[in-house]
């Protein structure tokens, strides 16, 4: 299943590598500058159903995320996340960069 084509790029590229490594943890990388290595935990659908506004024009969105747990904090951000918190990942909020904790490179492919 796809929602939006944005996903077969960076979404799809996680979810293919967590299924061939499973139990890789993960560099986490966002552009503000802030990292986490994070251990998967599961993947669901998802959608913004509930920040639908009925006096606005809101479209229903609907898309893949992955939940990752923190197992450490490499460099602090605005997300505040300490070791053990949650963090979902989708095209909405993707990061800039993923590699394994040895330093492979996973996304953006090359």
């Amino acid at each position: 299943m796809l929602f939006h084509n944005i996903e077969k790029e960076t979404i799809w590229v996680l979810l293919d590598y967590v299924d061939a490594h499973p139990e890789d943890r993960v560099v986490l990388e966002f552009p503000e500058g802030e990292s986490y290595i994070c251990e998967f935990v599961t993947a669901y659908e998802s959608d913004n159903s509930w920040e639908i506004d009925e006096e606005v024009e809101t479209e229903e969105d609907e898309f893949l995320a992955l939940a990752y747990q923190v197992d450490e904090v490499v460099k602090p951000g605005a997300r505040k996340l300490k070791k053990g918190d949650g963090i979902e990942v989708s095209y909405r909020d993707f990061p800039c960069c993923v590699k394994t904790a040895d330093g492979l490179q996973i996304y953006p492919v090359e």
